[in-house]
């Protein structure tokens, strides 16, 4: 079931302006507050990329966007770019909610600095969801990349559309995963990146590039444990930010976990908010 109003993700983006600074972002000289909405703005693009794939069921309400496939292999139940008014938020949240309930699914939400009401998060734990992680939203101005990107001894690093997977796909779930990340490098226009570690024959590292919102977003950067502490994980960094800066972008932005903080610090990113991931269920929260 593939099901789009496409009032957020349509040919119009230019004429729509659900957060202030959309389509608009060229650089970094923008207000903090702005600047933490490009971040979350970038994040409801991806969500609404990876909606492209066959399987996944699609809604654009006008006011959110929220993804649902089921057996919640892939893309994860996603909810993101709430602007709720206030008096409707809480019948909002309990009818998107009623979906994944009468389903026996998990749903997973997005907030940040530009998600209206600024109380959701309140509204999200008032109906049984608990917040998963605080992620610090970051943003680096993109240009010429300073000296060389870096070797690793015995790693060798590779760009491409197709993921380089750091577990065994072995399981439903993994290969559920892997094939639609597969299909989102694939879709064209060509959108999203894949890097990639590999030691021995092994893989080792990965991140992944998105542009959208006009600026790069970069996601899912992860080295084993085994190899960490090597330069691995500042290396694919570089490379996304690299290619990112030759397709003409001027601004990078992440979220980073407290672990991720110091390297991106290094690199130039720098803190312009919060993004918090909450799911329906009882889960540990993680502070920054």
């Amino acid at each position: 079931m593939d099901i789009r109003c496409d009032r957020i993700f349509g040919a119009d983006w230019g004429t729509e302006h659900r957060f202030s600074t959309r389509m608009r972002v060229r650089d970094s000289r923008l207000p903090e507050a702005a600047l933490a909405a490009v971040v979350e703005w970038n994040h409801v693009e991806r969500v609404g990329w990876m909606a492209r794939v066959a399987g996944v069921e699609s809604h654009d309400d006008g006011d959110v966007f929220w993804t649902y496939c089921p057996g919640e292999f892939w893309p994860g139940n996603q909810v993101v770019g709430a602007r709720f008014a206030a008096a409707h938020a809480r019948a909002r949240v309990a009818a998107i909610l009623r979906h994944h309930l009468e389903r026996r699914a998990a749903c997973n939400w997005v907030i940040g600095s530009a998600t209206v009401p600024a109380e959701l998060g309140t509204i999200l734990r008032e109906n049984g969801f608990s917040c998963q992680i605080h992620y610090r939203a970051m943003v680096a101005t993109l240009g010429p990349q300073r000296g060389a990107l870096g070797s690793v001894p015995g790693v060798d690093f590779q760009q491409s559309d197709v993921p380089v997977p750091l577990q065994a796909v072995t399981t439903a779930r993994r290969r559920a995963q892997f094939d639609g990340l597969v299909a989102v490098g694939r879709l064209r226009p060509q959108r999203v990146w894949y890097f990639g570690a590999i030691d021995s024959s092994i893989p080792v590292g990965t991140a992944t590039l998105f542009e959208g919102e006009q600026v790069a977003g970069i996601y899912d950067v992860e080295v084993i444990p085994s190899h960490r502490g090597r330069g691995i994980g500042t290396r694919l960094v570089r490379e996304a930010m690299e290619l990112a800066s030759g397709h003409g972008f001027r601004a990078a932005i992440l979220s980073a976990t407290a672990s991720g903080h110091g390297l991106y610090t290094r690199l130039g990113f720098r803190d312009v908010g919060v993004l918090s991931s909450w799911r329906y269920g009882r889960m540990r929260q993680l502070g920054l």
